[in-house]
């Protein structure tokens, strides 16, 4: 998934920049260029670290750490990208309005234990430091984990311990999300910073 957009506000920067249409496009390209990576770091840090559930958090970290950026020329245009290859991104920046098949799967139930009652939900996290003024009230010191892995987790370390599993069959479900988007408003928050960029560097190229 990709997302793209239009900058205005650049021609007169590019008439001063003289008749160089090599040096001029190679200066828009990299203006264009930082300002995409401002607009991923935007995206990582203000709107896939959460707070939930008004925004995406972090789970496992592979969504935020895909954003990727790409810049081009092709003829008299710069042609700049930016999104992610993970699946799921789509389905958050955009909202899902439909019917979603759900394939047959197994789903966890928790960890049997002869001795102790573990409640897995609670082993998944956000993990936080102990505090006087209560549980869950600490320093944030991690992040939730998957089903899987805190039950693997928690059978290395409670011997005698198993996982119980249930088997969920193939079923559809109705789906209204809206989504929570993180690319579009990461845009239009740095959109008046790359437009400087780029305006900066053909400023630059036209004073060579």
């Amino acid at each position: 998934m990709q997302a793209d957009g239009q900058l205005t506000g650049i021609d007169r920067a590019l008439k001063i920049a003289g008749n160089t249409p090599s040096a001029v496009l190679q200066a828009a390209r990299k203006g264009l260029a930082a300002g995409l990576l401002l607009i991923a770091g935007r995206a990582q840090n203000s709107y896939l670290s959460g707070p939930r559930p008004q925004r995406l958090g972090v789970v496992t970290g592979r969504l935020r750490g895909s954003i990727a950026t790409k810049t081009e020329v092709k003829g008299d245009d710069i042609i700049g990208t930016i999104g992610t290859a993970v699946p799921y991104g789509r389905f958050h920046e955009l909202g899902f309005v439909g019917v979603q098949a759900v394939k047959a799967h197994t789903r966890i139930l928790g960890i049997e234990h002869p001795r102790f009652n573990i409640n897995l939900r609670l082993a998944r996290g956000p993990i936080r430091e102990r505090s006087p003024d209560g549980p869950g009230t600490g320093a944030l010191v991690g992040y939730k984990r998957s089903s899987r892995k805190a039950a693997g987790q928690l059978i290395q370390q409670l011997p005698g311990s198993r996982v119980a599993y249930v088997n969920v069959k193939a079923y559809q479900r109705r789906l209204n999300y809206a989504g929570r988007p993180f690319l579009k408003p990461a845009i239009r928050d740095m959109e008046p910073q790359v437009r400087a960029i780029i305006i900066k560097n053909l400023a630059t190229t036209a004073a060579l």
